[in-house]
């Protein structure tokens, strides 16, 4: 915890050192399988994750994960989390369906332990709504996102309900622009057909032109 805050204050070597320390301090004491030991490579990979650099953050998360999910069993929520947070990582690397596949199996262990209200599903649910946005699933995310809002909106979060309705806008932004696009994209496309076609006719009516005129010669 310490770490995290010492990195909120801008002091990131001094964080990384500090989590090195306490990592090398419980795989002694605890030995490398145990889930504290998770719990300082968890914050290494949040420690890259909040730098943004997503791939260094992968590899902590992912270590994390395997030790959680041997010690506690894949359907403890703390090996949910990692889940998410494996997914996030992939998702701000771009790729979408990996990231996909590994939110949506947390979400659904989230949705068999948890009550349907609590605020880990609201979250996961707006991770999930982020990369149908990075595949351009925009009903999709939309609708993972009401979900995710409607949660916030009974727990009465204002954070989290400010974060899902900026990225509602975001999302309707992204559709309208798609649609321009496609909409520009039919008419410079009918365009350039209708071009063709009068170059192609022009190009006929002179060929004809001139063969009927060497005839007559």
């Amino acid at each position: 915890q310490r770490a995290m805050q010492i990195w909120g204050n801008g002091r990131s070597p001094e964080a990384e050192a500090l989590l090195n320390h306490a990592l090398a301090i419980r795989q002694d004491r605890l030995g490398p399988g145990d889930p504290k030991v998770a719990e300082v490579i968890e914050r290494m990979g949040a420690l890259s994750y909040n730098r943004g650099k997503y791939d260094a953050a992968e590899e902590p998360f992912k270590k994390a994960f395997d030790i959680d999910r041997k010690a506690l069993g894949e359907r403890n929520v703390r090996t949910s989390v990692l889940m998410g947070d494996i997914g996030a990582a992939m998702r701000e690397q771009h790729r979408c369906l990996e990231a996909q596949d590994i939110v949506e199996r947390s979400l659904k262990l989230y949705r068999e332990s948890l009550p349907p209200n609590n605020l880990l599903i609201a979250g996961r649910l707006n991770n999930l709504s982020r990369i149908y946005f990075c595949e351009r699933r925009y009903s999709d995310a939309r609708q993972a996102l009401r979900n995710s809002l409607s949660i916030y909106v009974a727990r009465s979060n204002a954070v989290g309900m400010q974060e899902d309705q900026a990225l509602l806008k975001r999302i309707d932004n992204a559709e309208r622009n798609a649609h321009r696009l496609a909409a520009w994209g039919f008419v410079l496309g009918a365009s350039a057909l209708l071009s063709l076609t009068v170059h192609v006719t022009c190009t006929l009516w002179c060929e004809r032109r001139h063969i009927a005129t060497a005839a007559n010669r």
